[in-house]
């Protein structure tokens, strides 16, 4: 018998609620791109659906525990990867 997750639900954290994201663009920098290239970006164009609620916009409030874990554990392998690498790390460049 498969259990129910009776948690409530939440708005996701990483997307906000909108189901999709960028966020796989990185950091990215005005003078980087030309206008069509930042009308497209800014309308959605490079959106995908997001990792974290797989596009629903909302998760359950016990999968954002794991979730918080999967990140801090990736944090931490980045920030350890940087390290080794002698460079200056910024979670907000990895996420």
């Amino acid at each position: 018998m498969a259990t129910t997750n009776l948690s409530n639900w939440i708005i996701c954290p990483d997307c906000h609620g909108d189901g999709h994201n960028a966020k796989h663009l990185g950091v990215i920098s005005t003078e980087d791109w030309d206008s069509d290239e930042l009308d497209n970006y800014f309308s959605g164009a490079y959106d995908k659906p997001c990792t974290c609620c797989k596009g629903t916009g909302k998760i359950r409030e016990s999968d954002y525990t794991q979730h918080q874990s999967d990140q801090d554990f990736r944090r931490e392998n980045y920030r350890m990867q940087c390290a080794e690498d002698g460079i200056r790390c910024d979670w907000n460049d990895f996420n």
